[in-house]
């Protein structure tokens, strides 16, 4: 059976380095992520927080190539960079903080993926906010210089990698339930509720946000609960209500953004949902405010359901 690589590029995301011998101290004091426990096999997902518990910034990292600090790569949520946010809290530390694009580009790289027209058909898996089809995942990868050819991030012989188009990128990342930059994730996002429960380390120490973060587990619930949507024939629009499947009248969320399944008459969506709708449940069915019905998996919070 044929099989293809995929590489997805994220052109629009910040590369930080955060480089010297306080490094790793410095990034585990204000970042949600457990820097000190991290060996660098794979990548590391963290966020920086406000002390409300608000996403700054969300980043995941690997160890740079001198291995003397991290390339962290991150979506911009708001006006302010990454850079200029970790700015905020150096003082004293003996660590660099430096922009790295353009000398550096960020890819994602799917391997083993068969034949697009049979996608949706093969009833693949996406694992919610993991980026993974049939438990193959998609790798942070650093090339080092813009002509970098595709085919060495593959590791695999005679494999020609194609660059995915930005309508497949976008229906990869709706079908795993990532959130976007300015879709779903901005200055009011709390990383629970948008289901970045693995850029939310436990029991790694203090760190700014972490009280509100705490509060919400042992309280065992969001405001909110991020959701995907998935239906058949012509796609929502950003905008569009939901209604719920017990009162006709609920709207119960709106859509943040949607995508169509490639050739097929599928799309899946992205929206928040009321707490009160998705509490306790993994799984909802609702219509679209155009009668069409659809169907709804829940991301998980971290929070403990009732």
């Amino acid at each position: 059976m044929k099989h293809h690589t995929y590489v997805f590029e994220f052109p629009h995301w910040e590369i930080v380095e955060v480089s010297g011998p306080d490094a790793k101290d410095f990034l585990h004091r204000i970042t949600s992520a457990d820097f000190r426990n991290y060996l660098g096999n794979g990548p590391l997902s963290g966020t920086m927080l406000t002390a409300l518990g608000k996403i700054l910034f969300y980043f995941d990292a690997a160890p740079n190539a001198r291995r003397d600090g991290y390339m962290l790569v991150s979506p911009r949520i708001s006006e302010s960079s990454a850079v200029v946010e970790l700015e905020k809290l150096h003082f004293a530390e003996n660590v660099t903080i430096r922009s790295a694009r353009p000398e550096w580009r960020f890819f994602r790289v799917l391997t083993n993926l068969n034949d697009l027209p049979n996608l949706f058909d093969r009833q693949i898996t996406m694992e919610l906010n993991q980026w993974t089809v049939d438990h193959w995942p998609l790798e942070l990868k650093y090339p080092d210089a813009p002509t970098r050819d595709f085919g060495v991030l593959t590791n695999e012989p005679n494999v020609t990698p194609q660059l995915a188009s930005e309508d497949l990128s976008e229906y990869f990342r709706i079908a795993s339930a990532f959130p976007a930059s300015g879709l779903e994730l901005d200055g009011s996002t709390i990383p629970l509720e948008a289901g970045l429960t693995k850029a939310v380390h436990e029991n790694k120490g203090c760190y700014p946000g972490q009280e509100v973060i705490e509060r919400i587990r042992s309280i065992g619930q969001t405001a909110r609960v991020l959701g995907r949507i998935r239906g058949s024939g012509t796609r929502p629009t950003k905008g569009m209500n939901i209604f719920g499947d017990t009162d006709s009248a609920a709207v119960v969320a709106t859509l943040t953004s949607s995508a169509q399944a490639p050739n097929s008459s599928q799309w899946v969506g992205l929206a928040y949902f009321s707490r009160l709708f998705a509490q306790g449940k993994k799984h909802a069915v609702g219509t679209l405010q155009n009668g069409a019905p659809v169907t709804i998996d829940f991301v998980d919070t971290g929070a403990k359901r009732a």
